[in-house]
């Protein structure tokens, strides 16, 4: 059984939002005016998770211009491989997987050390390589 609303204004224990009395949960966010020590205190695993989800967002913002041509080249790297297989030109499309896998191996540990930079260099490898290796070919293959 839940206690009715408070009969004065309160702060809301989740975002601090302040409330007029008789209302039983926030109008900001939701949370009861009355709430037990486990639901205003979030559990350690709760607060290992935020902290796992802040850290990979950090992450991803520190290197937001670099990440999308990144994953573009590494989803769309077979694509172009296998049509460089097809059109008779295997040496491409080895080259092709290498420079992908290099290049985005290279991008990830540069991400883990925190070394934009470098990250940056390798992206700028792959869609250079990319340039060399489509050029190398005489005739267009897409």
């Amino acid at each position: 059984m839940q206690p009715s609303a408070p009969t004065y204004r309160w702060v809301c224990h989740k975002c601090e939002a302040t409330n007029d009395a008789g209302k039983s949960l926030c109008a900001a966010c939701g949370f009861p005016a009355v709430a037990s020590a486990q639901q205003i205190s979030p559990s350690a695993q709760d607060q290992e998770s935020n902290e796992k989800f802040e850290g990979q967002l950090r992450l991803f913002l520190l290197f937001f211009p670099e990440i999308i041509p990144a994953a573009a080249f590494v989803l769309f790297s077979p694509y172009v491989a296998g049509s460089y297989f097809f059109a008779g030109y295997p040496s491409q499309g080895v080259l092709t997987l290498l420079l992908a896998a290099g290049g985005t191996t290279g991008f990830v540990l540069a991400a883990k050390k925190k070394q934009r930079y470098i990250a940056w260099v390798c992206v700028a490898a792959i869609v250079f390589g990319m340039f060399l290796i489509s050029d190398s070919c005489p005739k267009s293959i897409f």
